[in-house]
């Protein structure tokens, strides 16, 4: 296993390498720059085309893309992400995300937790009641909550519950006055959390009840009721366990998913996040804000992959690594 996760860390320092690369690569065909707004300046010297290129000389702007590049990446690796340009001029990239990072973690994993609980338990019931009226609702719903966009979701969830039943806030991380209080921040973590829950437990609980189907009509779970086990444990110590290997893979691969996708969510609900963050440097050309965020999206998809892997082995015992 040693050997074996050694590979894989160096396999992933090489792709993220690339990854990064092609990210900065392709941010950097985006027309325009981050000094485009001084063109309808009213004070011409703001215009001025020299004054401009002093600017961008000053930023790095002026070399090629792969040389600027390069000395972001050597900057990660000594925990610099460069400055911000525009949102936050001067201002550690690495401070930005470690403000709004927090909030994110805070919505993403929430939701990832309730997504698996609730995935998996519809899942396993859809499985072992095939074709009942329960099942035919879960399906349902997973067909409608798959086909609904994010940003749909959240305006309806905020039309129904914000506006017209004024029971829960439509947006933004506390009321203002009360950072401190618990309450108040699970209150406005109900919306946007159940925006990217129903979509995934849609999802997840679809893989489940498939891959619950495919071990449920194996011979080793008959020859476990031929033995007498009891129903409770056929179904979780031995299917659901042989089940949760291909699920593991669309877990593992799908969660970076949820954190990327939270940037349309964070959008909706004004929650200050890294994807609201991320979406801003975007509007506003800052590259080096935009490359943090996008690095640690990057670093979680590989990642995810990595951890996916370890856990084959956890859940099944034949399978080891060399």
């Amino acid at each position: 296993m040693r050997n074996y996760l050694l590979r894989r860390v160096l396999q992933m320092v090489v792709l993220l390498v690339f990854v990064t690369g092609l990210i900065y690569f392709v941010l950097n065909l985006f027309p325009g720059g981050p000094f485009d707004f001084l063109a309808f300046s009213s004070d011409p010297r703001d215009a001025d085309p020299m004054a401009i290129q002093r600017l961008e000389a000053l930023l790095g702007i002026d070399k090629p893309w792969y040389e600027r590049y390069f000395t972001w990446f050597l900057g990660v690796l000594h925990g610099d992400f460069g400055t911000s340009w525009v949102m936050a001029v001067g201002i550690p990239v690495g401070d930005l995300l470690g403000q709004r990072i927090g909030n994110t973690l805070t919505l993403s994993i929430t939701a990832t937790v309730i997504s698996l609980t609730i995935g998996l338990a519809i899942g396993i019931w859809s499985a072992v009641k095939q074709y009942s009226l329960s099942d035919n609702i879960a399906t349902a719903f997973s067909f409608a909550g798959q086909s609904m966009p994010t940003f749909w979701l959240g305006l309806m969830l905020i039309i129904v519950f914000a506006v017209r039943l004024k029971w829960l806030p439509a947006g933004d991380i506390y009321t203002p006055g009360k950072a401190d209080d618990v309450g108040d921040r699970v209150i406005h973590l109900i919306l946007p959390v159940a925006v990217l829950s129903l979509i995934q437990i849609a999802l997840w609980s679809r893989f489940v009840r498939s891959s619950m189907l495919e071990v449920l009509r194996q011979d080793f779970l008959r020859t476990a009721r031929a033995k007498g086990v009891a129903e409770r444990l056929v179904l979780g110590k031995h299917a659901l366990r042989n089940a949760l290997i291909p699920v593991i893979t669309i877990v593992g691969l799908d969660i970076p998913n949820i954190f990327s996708g939270a940037v349309v969510t964070e959008s909706i609900f004004n929650w200050p996040g890294m994807g609201k963050l991320y979406l801003d440097s975007v509007l506003r050309h800052d590259i080096p804000v935009s490359m943090g965020v996008l690095a640690v999206i990057a670093f979680l998809v590989i990642a995810s992959n990595l951890l996916a892997d370890v856990l084959y082995a956890v859940v099944d015992p034949r399978i080891r690594y060399d």
